[in-house]
This record gives C-alpha cells, structure tokens and sequence, in this order.
C-alpha cells in the first residue's frame, strides 16, 4: 500500500498481484489493484478488474466503482458508456456533482 500512496504504481501493481489470490480483502485488492492500472493508463485492464467488482454487487466501494468505470471507459474512448456509468451514480454517492458535471460535458 506504501507503494501506491507514493505514487509508484506499478511496484504497488505488483504487490496488489501478489497478495490478490491469499488476501481476504480481494474486493478491496482488486479495487486498488483497477485504480493503479487507471493511473498507468491501462484502462481495458482497469475496466476488466472494476467490471469484476461491479458485478458481484456486494461491495463496500460500488459507488467508486462506478466512478472509476466510467472514467476508464472514457479513457479507453468510450464515452457513451462512461454516460450510462455517471448516470448511476446518485445524489448520494461519491463524485456525484463531478459525474453531473461530466455527463454536462459529454452531451456537448
């Protein structure tokens, strides 16, 4: 986790994959595991690793997940499914002025 606070992603990619198979944390692995692959700018593995997550339902951190979904999709130039990820997110939920504000962009 050290690896990844600093910034140095790709040791904490390594360790994320690494500990990911014995960790009873796996959601929580794969989590940081997605978001350090968005930062390398490897967002089809990001997506692979935060669909993983999306679809089981039962997560502690689906409303980033969804975030970071949809900012991988638009990253991997998929901006029509980034929308429908940022329409997801409620009032409620984390980044929900930035997805509005994003979707705002988007339509453009």
């Amino acid at each position: 986790m050290k690896a990844y606070v600093s910034g140095d992603y790709q040791s904490a990619i390594t360790f994320f994959k690494s500990i990911s198979t014995q960790d009873t944390n796996f959601s929580e692995t794969r989590f940081y595991l997605s978001l350090c692959l968005l930062k390398i700018n490897e967002p089809m593995k990001a997506i692979n690793q935060l669909d993983q997550l999306y679809q089981t339902g039962n997560n502690r951190f689906l409303p980033q997940i969804r975030w970071y979904l949809a900012l991988s999709y638009l990253k991997n130039d998929q901006p029509q499914v980034c929308a429908e990820y940022l329409a997801t997110i409620q009032p409620d939920e984390f980044k929900y002025q930035e997805a509005r504000q994003l979707i705002g962009i988007l339509k453009r």
